[in-house]
């Protein structure tokens, strides 16, 4: 009885260490620099890359209508939007939405 209970034990454990490393390997660059702001971005199910003139960039922290819902944190510009953040917490995106804020502000500062 023993052995069919650490057999299951075995491959859960198994499974929790695939999806571990899975998820690890999700990363999202955003680089600012003075004619471009790129975003790129790898997942587990897909890649992309995104480009944005610095000086258009709108950079909205969208609130959710339901308490428990994740807020959302969006840049458009010129009729594209893209969503970045998705693994931070609610804290972690207001941060970041701040920086690039910052960011933004201190490019069109210097023109």
């Amino acid at each position: 009885m023993v052995m069919p209970i650490m057999l299951l034990e075995m491959v859960i454990l198994a499974v929790a260490f695939y999806l571990i490393d899975r998820a690890s390997r999700n990363q999202e660059i955003i680089d600012l620099d003075d004619s471009c702001l790129h975003i790129t971005r790898s997942f587990h199910r897909g890649s992309g890359e995104w480009s944005f003139q610095p000086y258009w960039v709108q950079v909205i922290l969208e609130k959710s209508r339901i308490s428990w819902h994740p807020s959302r944190l969006l840049l458009r510009s010129h009729g594209k939007c893209v969503e970045v953040g998705t693994c931070l917490t609610d804290e972690e995106r207001l941060e970041l939405s701040d920086s690039l804020k910052d960011g933004l502000a201190g490019l069109q500062a210097q023109r």
